[in-house]
């Protein structure tokens, strides 16, 4: 990404946020709400997680920062520690936040990916009074400023638009020398409910959850699902897909629900059976 150069941008024309409490606020860093795992370790916000990447050997400032629950104590707790950064946090942040913002999408697909999609194709701007590299600045009717943020957001929609829940099932994490957490290398973040080890089998209990899930929300769309899911069985990497977010894209009301779940148990091999399964 291109950072030496200033946008401007035609605020009623963009998707702008400033508070989190605004329509859009949840695409902010300092949004509550959307919990993440990484290395096994619960992180309230991805503010959090961003600002323990400044210091990957202070372990302590990093439990302090972890302790917070909200975005902008965890960020105002690491101020006195700012002298600990990182030495070169200045050329890796933008990969930083990068990552940090496809975890929160990863494992927050249901809610993140909504409101992410449901911007459109419209510029995403973080609107700042200060900070014109992550956000702009107003100017009259315009916002001017690098929007780094911003532009990371829609190169995270175009992702997710383009290739769907599946490029998210599994998170790298980014060639950074030394990206630690809490003393130990951060390990690829899988998407929320879908973890475990990366060869993992598609056992029976996926294909009934499955079938329960059908039957619950399926709809017209149900081919295209059913394709999606078949093709899950024989790449078993992809049985951690958040199949609620794929149910959520492609559906929207309870038609034909007895088609779709005999179709679907043709596909994945199991005896259909009305009630639901546990």
């Amino acid at each position: 990404m291109n950072q030496e150069q200033e946008r401007t941008y035609s605020i009623p024309e963009s998707i702008v946020f400033r508070k989190t409490d605004e329509a859009f606020g949840g695409l902010s860093n300092m949004a509550p709400g959307f919990p993440l795992l990484v290395n096994g370790v619960r992180i309230f916000t991805s503010e959090a997680l961003y600002q323990c990447c400044r210091f990957p050997t202070s372990v302590d400032v990093q439990r302090l920062i972890l302790g917070q629950r909200s975005p902008m104590t965890a960020k105002m707790r690491s101020k006195p520690f700012r002298h600990l950064t990182r030495a070169d946090w200045d050329q890796i942040r933008v990969k930083v936040m990068r990552w940090c913002i496809r975890v929160k999408l990863a494992q927050n697909l249901s809610t993140f990916g909504k409101l992410l999609l449901a911007t459109g194709t419209r510029p995403i701007v973080e609107e700042s009074k200060k900070d014109r590299f992550w956000g702009a600045k107003v100017t009259g009717e315009q916002l001017s400023g690098y929007n780094v943020l911003g532009r990371l957001l829609m190169e995270l929609r175009e992702d997710l638009r383009c290739h769907g829940a599946e490029r998210f099932v599994e998170v790298m994490p980014p060639d950074i020398p030394e990206f630690l957490l809490l003393g130990k290398a951060i390990q690829p973040v899988h998407a929320r409910g879908f973890g475990g080890v990366q060869t993992e089998s598609v056992g029976s209990g996926f294909r009934e959850r499955t079938i329960t899930i059908m039957g619950e929300l399926a709809d017209d769309n149900w081919k295209d699902l059913v394709h999606f899911l078949a093709a899950a069985e024989i790449r078993p990497h992809n049985a951690r897909i958040n199949i609620e977010l794929e149910f959520d894209q492609r559906t929207s009301s309870v038609d034909s629900k007895l088609d779709v779940l005999e179709n679907l148990s043709k596909r994945l091999g199991i005896h259909y059976r009305e009630k639901p399964l546990h």
